[in-house]
């Protein structure tokens, strides 16, 4: 209700700067997406990861419970989690980031596969809130990473669409990644399961690496018009 409120102060309208003409169409912003590498790149990157990390919330429910032995302990995992996350934004906010986005975006993610596979190894209650903090904290600043890649490299006049498409692909990769996760922990523990999901997160980074070794120096097209942004 805060949010809604403070939103009604944002100016009604506000240019944004380079944009030209009629909003690219939806269909056109997928083929941008798609065709330009860094978009491609970090959407799918993101889409894997969402999906092998996206139930962890409930992991963490399940893995507290089993290590502490207490009604509350699971809430408690999790809210750690959810901690880390926010100490993660407000280290963002606070050092913003620099370099190319792209690159950092798939280190990030590739950090967050150790910070996960670090989670599985909690020896006791106390390590796994340390560690599922420090997970939450590097999915925050990845998440802002990917921000980032999509703000630098969308086109003017479709900056909300690949936003938005972005986020809707992730989010649905996340959803489908939390439906399994439930039968999964049921069947093969929280350790296991958290195991898993680092693996895949890992395979994200190794698809992100191979898509760029193969269209390196490749010109990349923002529908129709040639961008070349280092080497792809």
């Amino acid at each position: 209700m805060l949010a809604g409120l403070l939103l009604l102060l944002l100016p009604a309208e506000q240019a944004v700067s380079g944009a030209t003409g009629v909003a690219m169409a939806v269909r056109d912003t997928i083929k941008v997406v798609i065709g330009f590498g860094p978009l491609r790149r970090v959407m799918t990157a993101t889409m894997i990861t969402s999906f092998g990390a996206g139930g962890i919330m409930v992991i963490a429910v399940v893995f507290g419970r089993q290590l502490d032995h207490s009604a509350g302990a699971g809430a408690v995992l999790a809210a750690a989690y959810g901690a880390g996350t926010l100490c993660g934004a407000l280290l963002t906010a606070a050092f913003p980031f620099t370099g190319e986005p792209e690159r950092l975006a798939i280190r990030l993610i590739a950090v967050n596969a150790v910070a996960v596979g670090v989670c599985a190894a909690a020896p006791n209650y106390a390590v796994a809130l340390l560690t599922f903090g420090l997970a939450g904290a590097g999915n925050a600043v990845l998440f802002t990473a990917t921000l980032a890649v999509r703000s630098v490299y969308s086109p003017p006049a479709a900056r909300a669409q690949v936003f938005i498409i972005m986020a809707g692909f992730k989010v649905a990769a996340a959803s489908a990644g939390i439906a399994l996760t439930g039968s999964l922990v049921a069947a093969a523990g929280p350790r296991r399961a958290l195991l898993l999901g680092s693996a895949v997160m890992a395979i994200s980074v190794a698809v992100a690496l191979t898509d760029r070794r193969l269209t390196r120096n490749r010109p990349h097209s923002f529908g129709g018009v040639c961008v070349a942004i280092g080497r792809g």
